[in-house]
């Protein structure tokens, strides 16, 4: 049983579409691989990057194939959300594709043949794939990642974001002060803490009169604390650009501007603080490396209480977070420049600087 071929097609701002029928402008059926890379990668380089193509490209039906923990990322009039579970998929994510125990990345096409193979199934029964293994598509048209860590700008037209911030229907309890956000993925496990360390954490943050809780693994349970917490708080993982989109001010720790990341070559500094962030969320983050002492976190975590945290019951942002906006309207049209695809005027070296000024 062999997956469509892919193919590079404009039609998608360059990502892969394998399709049966290319006639027409308007789609008979789009169909969305289920999301195989890292949480926060689907966060900032994928779910608003399938909402912009949804947006820009009618089709007659639209499939989303995807974890059901993660609907709410898809979901909207006119799309179906499929579930399929993807722990069965060989090597752990990383960035938008896998890789194995060497840490090497699986090949796309080994990738994608597995992906297929839990997707097949979900087609033949909606009558939109034949049976036979060998017969050719038909009017639809796969819409999948590359699997090799391609980036999309996080700005329009490339990727159109939503908030997913939303109101308890009751906000008379207390509002916590802090989530802290572990990391939770085995990978590059040096990065992490104990479970101990974050108790000891949370304790000190208790003892300082803080109310404090630990964000939960499931998307709803999380996006509800971060959208009425003060801060959210942890080492750099997925769970804090959840924060980000649900418009929760945010402290993060990690590497210092030595280390860069990806092909822009940014800072994980850069990457919170401008360029995956989309909505402008008060961000500070700190190179403190990835295992501080719980003291450095704690003095760090009331700073930034202090100069982001939320406010009052019906305030989201103080005068700092609307400091902090005005300063990342900037950063953000310089982190648009120096990457943009379509400004080929601009001298490499011109490039470089506008991406340092973030």
């Amino acid at each position: 049983m062999r997956p469509p071929k892919a193919v590079q097609s404009d039609d998608v701002c360059g990502t892969s579409i394998d399709s049966g029928s290319r006639g027409g402008k308007r789609r008979g059926t789009l169909v969305v691989a289920p999301y195989v890379g890292e949480f926060g990668w689907e966060l900032m380089n994928w779910q608003a990057f399938v909402r912009a193509q949804r947006l820009r490209r009618p089709a007659a039906r639209w499939i989303v194939f995807g974890d059901e923990g993660k609907r709410r990322l898809y979901e909207a009039p006119g799309v179906e959300f499929v579930h399929v579970s993807l722990d069965g998929l060989p090597g752990e994510s990383c960035n938008d594709g896998r890789i194995d125990e060497c840490s090497g990345a699986l090949a796309p096409e080994s990738l994608w043949a597995c992906v297929w193979a839990l997707m097949r199934p979900h087609l033949i029964e909606r009558d939109l794939c034949a049976a036979d293994a060998s017969a050719p598509l038909d009017g639809i048209h796969v819409i999948r990642p590359d699997y090799d860590g391609r980036l999309w700008p996080a700005a329009p037209p490339h990727q159109a974001f939503e908030s997913l911030a939303r109101r308890p229907a009751d906000a008379s309890g207390a509002r916590l002060d802090v989530v802290l956000v572990p990391r939770q993925r085995a990978l590059a496990g040096l990065r992490g803490q104990a479970a101990s360390w974050w108790e000891t954490l949370a304790d000190q943050l208790v003892r300082r009169g803080l109310r404090v809780a630990v964000a939960p693994a499931r998307f709803d349970e999380a996006v509800t604390l971060f959208s009425t917490c003060r801060l959210a708080a942890g080492g750099s993982t997925g769970g804090l650009h959840l924060a980000s989109l649900c418009a929760c001010p945010h402290y993060v720790w990690g590497g210092g501007d030595e280390e860069r990341w990806t092909g822009w070559e940014i800072s994980n500094r850069q990457r919170y603080e401008t360029f995956w962030n989309p909505l402008g969320t008060p961000a500070r983050y700190e190179p403190l490396g990835w295992r501080p002492a719980v003291s450095t976190a704690v003095e760090g975590i009331v700073r930034a209480l202090d100069c982001i945290g939320r406010r009052g019951a019906r305030d989201v942002d103080g005068a700092a977070a609307r400091r902090f906006r005005r300063r990342w309207a900037l950063k953000r049209r310089c982190a648009a420049w120096s990457i943009a695809p379509g400004e080929p005027w601009l001298p490499w070296r011109v490039r470089r600087w506008l991406a340092e000024a973030c």
